[in-house]
């Protein structure tokens, strides 16, 4: 079992653009009409990115997608952007 990143940046380039696209608040859909891909597979990407980044729940990925884009355009140094920079998201619990 592939342990928890803290990085996006350790993300395929696809699922880089998927965690975009959902900080963008696009519905799986439009991000598969986007990428020219099926809406099952932005699906699957989605959980591959939750299960990269230890997530559990698709509002963590939403508000953390959210943080990391914004944190991401507002860096002047963006290859060293990091999920753990943003919130310690292993410690939040979403009800």
């Amino acid at each position: 079992m592939q342990e928890p990143t803290t990085n996006p940046n350790e993300l395929s380039k696809q699922e880089r653009e998927v965690l975009q696209c959902v900080a963008e608040g696009k519905p799986n859909r439009h991000i598969a009409n986007d990428m020219c891909l099926s809406a099952h597979t932005i699906k699957n990407h989605k959980a591959n990115i939750k299960k990269k980044l230890g997530l559990s729940s698709c509002i963590q990925l939403y508000k953390g997608a959210i943080e990391w884009l914004t944190k991401a355009s507002n860096s002047e140094n963006k290859e060293n952007r990091g999920w753990g920079q943003l919130f310690d998201y292993q410690y939040i619990v979403y009800k």
